[in-house]
């Protein structure tokens, strides 16, 4: 059976909406756990107190070497709904959405 371009579209585009609708009403839920969630967040939120946003540092120490947009995504959720788990992982949900396979 051969799915139609069209098909295809509207079976992704379910999928995201289902993906966000399931996961945005726990985001903020659990507090950030595993070193590695919490560096991002904490960073982001450095560079915001400094009044540096593209100086990226935590704790002091440069972080030149990851990627800047997840951070500079991180800083605008910050600034748009405050400091909070919840804003801490929406821009990784509504990357994850958007992420469209390949066919």
């Amino acid at each position: 059976m051969r799915v139609s371009e069209r098909g295809y579209r509207r079976a992704v585009l379910a999928v995201a909406l289902a993906s966000l609708l399931l996961s945005l009403p726990f985001l903020g839920a659990l507090p950030l756990f595993d070193p590695d969630e919490a560096f991002y967040p904490a960073a982001a939120a450095e560079s915001l107190d400094h009044g540096h946003p593209l100086d990226l540092t935590l704790n002091g120490e440069p972080r030149w070497n990851k990627p800047p947009l997840a951070y500079a995504l991180i800083q605008g959720s910050f600034l748009a709904l405050g400091r909070s788990e919840f804003a801490a992982r929406l821009p990784s949900v509504i990357e994850g959405a958007a992420r469209r396979p390949a066919r």
